[in-house]
């Protein structure tokens, strides 16, 4: 999500202790979703008028944002607003608009191994809209025989009758916001959807024929113990879903379930050794049952996979050397031309710049050669491996030449090990991933954090 530093933020710049930066032994837990973080409205003018930092790519992908929801969850920090009469429609014409005007430019002329259709809710767009966007994707750009399409999903969007068309429309991985099975879990998250209606939508899901399919869940919510997130683990293996991403339950400061917790309205939130050992009862369940934990997901959450389930989209855009892709919609983001870039996370302003022919992006940064190599590194790390043949042969130097003292210092700390061809993150360090993630930052990007002054969110 896009949004302004806050006064309070601002000031914490300057301050000696910044929530969004811990150093070790204390555990940082700011997701770190893009890098550099320094992303400007002076240089999102210049992503395609400059000439590009960074060659066509062989293959990319594609990520688009559906901001919409029937309902807005409590504890939800994703940028979304009410689908109202009319939204829907207006949307998917501008977004075919910014398609085109990506398309025009010729810079993506290999094709696209995935589409991922986030959100908000993006089932709300039915197989309909799905089935124009793709048609719209497939006008101006190639995509593979075997370009892996997922599409997120609420349990109360899908029609478990229906849930077919969607695969017949070109979804190919179907991933469901379930949070939890319990309803205890889910009433005191406030979601309109319970625990029937959710395993309704799991189960008809995996008889549908998709490629994958995927579940979120939630853990450290209001009330919950150690049993009752087991619970939710025993559902999915004995379910036998392939994939599934395990959240650590972060909150804004201004959702309204952060409100009620202040004000002693909601069970507390378990405390940070809960947390922990919540992370680790994931680890051990799912291991055992034979997934596999590919991709952090939140700063203690990792992605869990059976083999061949992992997602493609999760995959290329962390693991190092990063893929370029295309993102498209409002508060999207993207990197390409050597660029990382940000959509505005306004409405209006989208739909005023694609209509003129804009390119409606808030914010950008152009990657020099040492933030590039920095990103190999801080995002890389986040898959639990950072292999330094590829950094060789990109930037024709040895990884350890470049953050020789950072490794070694991870490593002395026991959060890594530092192997002939690769960093791998240990057991430990997977508790303090964002930690390790920071440590590949460069000197001028240290203490700053992931938000940018511009794009402000307003309502469609």
């Amino acid at each position: 999500m896009v949004r302004n530093l806050s006064p309070k933020e601002v000031a914490q710049l300057a301050s000696a202790t910044p929530w969004w930066w811990k150093e070790y032994p204390e555990r940082d837990c700011e997701y770190v979703r893009w890098y550099p973080p320094t992303l400007t409205a002076e240089a999102a003018e210049r992503v395609w008028v400059d000439p590009p930092a960074a060659p066509p790519p062989d293959e990319f992908g594609v990520y688009i944002h559906f901001p919409f929801c029937a309902t807005l969850c409590s504890f939800c920090p994703f940028q979304r607003t009410l689908l109202r009469p009319g939204l829907k429609e207006e949307y998917l014409k501008t977004l075919l608009a910014e398609i085109e005007m990506y398309g025009r430019t010729g810079y993506f002329s290999g094709p696209a191994t995935f589409v991922y259709f986030g959100g908000g809710t993006p089932s709300l767009m039915g197989p309909d809209g799905v089935k124009t966007l793709l048609e719209g994707l497939s006008r101006w750009f190639r995509l593979t025989a075997d370009a892996e399409v997922t599409l997120e999903a609420h349990p109360r969007s899908v029609d478990p009758e229906a849930i077919g068309d969607l695969r017949r429309a070109g979804v190919t991985r179907f991933s469901l916001g379930l949070q939890s099975f319990q309803d205890s879990m889910l009433s005191g998250l406030g979601t309109t959807h319970d625990s029937a209606q959710g395993r309704a939508v799991v189960e008809a899901a995996l008889g549908a024929g998709f490629g994958s399919v995927s579940l979120d869940l939630l853990f450290r919510l209001p009330g919950q113990d150690l049993g009752l997130w087991e619970k939710d683990l025993a559902a999915v293996t004995s379910l036998g879903v392939p994939h599934v991403s395990c959240y650590s339950l972060v909150l804004d400061p201004d959702s309204p379930l952060q409100k009620a917790l202040n004000r002693r309205a909601a069970p507390p939130l378990p405390d940070e050794e809960t947390d922990v050992a919540m992370s680790e009862m994931a680890f051990a369940r799912l291991g055992a049952a034979g997934y596999r934990p590919y991709v952090l997901c939140s700063s203690s959450g990792w992605s869990f996979a059976r083999p061949g389930h992992e997602c493609r989209y999760d995959l290329r855009q962390w693991a190092a050397p990063q893929e370029q892709f295309l993102g498209l919609g409002v508060s999207s983001y993207g990197f390409a031309r050597g660029f990382v870039t940000a959509n505005t996370g306004s409405h209006t302003r989208y739909h005023r710049d694609v209509r003129a022919g804009r390119f409606p992006l808030a914010g950008a940064v152009r990657l020099t050669r040492e933030e590039a190599m920095c990103r190999y590194a801080v995002l890389g790390c986040k898959t639990g491996v950072l292999d330094k043949r590829p950094f060789r042969e990109e930037f024709g130097l040895d990884l350890g030449d470049v953050f020789g003292p950072a490794v070694t210092q991870l490593a002395q700390w026991g959060l890594v090990t530092d192997g002939a061809e690769a960093i791998t993150v240990t057991d430990r360090g997977r508790l303090y991933i964002d930690n390790i993630s920071k440590a590949f930052y460069s000197p001028a990007m240290k203490r700053r954090p992931q938000l940018f002054q511009g794009g402000e969110p307003d309502e469609a």
